[in-house]
């Protein structure tokens, strides 16, 4: 008995695309002039940060340290005014910026000649004003990263790579003291154990007093909780990423919701990607999240994320893989992507360009409307910052598939009578991309005592309709990379 056999018919298909969100950018303001690398920002309030860097707009090669007060109001960024944090006698090479209220701000800056110096600058309304300066470690000469963070209302930690220590680039950790105008530094405590660090990033734990310090370690990057007085905890170090470079491009911390998050470039010599993971201190132990998620799987560099809400934030990178015309190898479009976070597990929205040819910059989140971001212009050229903002847009989308196929099957029943069967139809199918033409091979079960068996199908498609129903802004709708769990692309996580 030859079998019964229902070839499917048009099946009518319409799916809502998921919410993706969009990264707009308002009018740049201009900040400064002249080169402007090293460039760091802090929240002062949900509408104020304050933006440092090192100012080369004087020419003839001279350059010096300079702050700048930014405020946004109605998606609009102004400067309001500056200050100069160091003169032209030594040349800041390394900057952070903390802000411990919204009137007092710790400056730290280091140099290819010169010691790990904080400033304290104060706010006054519209001015500024340089208040205190304490040097941090009298071996510190010619280091090359520093990072500096709130801990406490009155205290925070400056780390530091001592390039000039016995060890070279050892790295450090200092307390920082502040009572009024006094800016005062404790005796440094070593965070490596004698190895050397770079790259360092420090996300403040305020409520608890602590903080959590990533950075790299000869290929193996690494955090490790802090105590108030900048030690390490120990037993609490942690490898998130190791490359077989010695060297990363980037490493950068913040927190979302009720994670902490560490992003970071891997090496240009290495094939460099752009990644992020979530982590979370339990019981003063640092429990890493074993996936990361892929933010850009090309060269990237000054990866760096600002916090919006519980639920999304800001991350940007410099795209080294765009071909661009006068710049060097360091310089890329400044691009971002709307970073969301479920249940530990991040994932970002489509790329969104917002300036051609960047070195440097800088991004902080002061409030769920708004992001700071500051960056050099024509390379490492004049800089200038825009207030980021994230905007929502959905996608309906219909499409019909129509084949057209030619089936030859071989088929036998319980006589052991072997025939073939040959039939064309026309098949729809919807919301299915195939390769055609192209060759399945399956086996069908049926309610009567026999088995078919389908040796070979071949189809040709010769149509293909979709219907696309948008409201997009116009930036793409491509989603980002996924999240790996185990071995990194590049590197094996432990």
């Amino acid at each position: 008995m030859a079998a019964l056999i229902l070839w499917p018919f048009l099946v009518a298909l319409a799916q809502a695309g998921p919410a993706v969100y969009d990264v707009t950018a308002s009018a740049s303001e201009s900040v400064n002039e002249g080169g402007s690398p090293g460039l760091k920002q802090a929240k002062l309030s949900g509408t104020r940060s304050i933006a440092c860097y090192t100012d080369y707009s004087a020419g003839n090669g001279s350059a010096r340290g300079k702050c700048s007060l930014m405020e946004i109001v109605g998606g609009s960024i102004e400067k309001l005014g500056d200050v100069v944090f160091e003169d032209a006698t030594v040349v800041p090479q390394s900057i952070s910026v903390a802000a411990f209220s919204e009137n007092d701000v710790i400056v730290c800056f280091t140099g290819v000649t010169q010691h790990v110096i904080c400033n304290l600058v104060s706010i006054a309304d519209t001015d500024l004003a340089l208040e205190n300066s304490v040097e941090i470690d009298n071996e510190s000469i010619g280091s090359t990263y520093v990072a500096v963070a709130k801990m406490a209302s009155t205290s925070g930690v400056v780390c530091y790579s001592c390039a000039g220590c016995a060890i070279a680039a050892e790295g450090k950790c200092s307390k920082l003291s502040l009572s009024g105008s006094d800016l005062d530094a404790g005796n440094p405590v070593s965070f490596t154990d004698g190895q050397t660090a770079s790259h360092i990033a420090i996300e403040p734990l305020e409520a608890e007093e602590m903080a959590v310090l990533c950075y790299n370690e000869g290929g193996s990057a690494r955090c490790v909780l802090l105590d108030d007085t900048g030690a390490p905890v120990p037993g609490t170090a942690s490898t998130f990423f190791e490359s077989d470079e010695a060297d990363f491009g980037s490493i950068t911390t913040n927190t979302i919701g009720d994670y902490g998050m560490v992003c970071f470039t891997d090496s240009e010599d290495n094939g460099n990607f752009a990644a992020c993971k979530t982590y979370q201190v339990v019981s003063e132990m640092l429990v890493l999240n074993a996936n990361y998620t892929i933010v850009s799987d090309s060269d990237a560099s000054s990866l760096q994320v600002a916090t919006l809400s519980d639920e999304n934030g800001i991350v940007c990178y410099v795209d080294l893989n765009a071909e661009l015309a006068d710049v060097n190898g360091q310089a890329g479009p400044a691009t971002c992507k709307v970073l969301s976070v479920d249940g530990g597990e991040l994932s970002c929205g489509p790329a969104n360009v917002v300036n051609d040819q960047t070195e440097y910059f800088s991004l902080v989140g002061l409030s769920a409307q708004a992001t700071s971001m500051c960056y050099s212009d024509d390379g490492a050229g004049g800089a200038a910052c825009v207030a980021l903002n994230m905007a929502e847009t959905t996608t309906t989308q219909t499409s019909t598939d129509t084949h057209t196929s030619t089936r030859t099957m071989t088929w036998s029943d319980t006589s052991g009578t072997s025939q073939t069967l040959s039939s064309s139809g026309t098949t729809a199918t919807t919301g299915t991309s195939t390769t055609s033409p192209h060759t399945t091979t399956v086996t069908e079960t049926t309610t009567s005592p026999h088995t078919t068996t389908i040796t070979s199908v071949t189809e040709t498609t010769v149509s293909t309709t979709i219907e696309l129903s948008l409201s997009v802004s116009s930036a793409c709708l491509s989603r980002c990379g996924h999240a790996v769990r185990g071995a990194g692309r590049r590197g094996v996580m432990t």
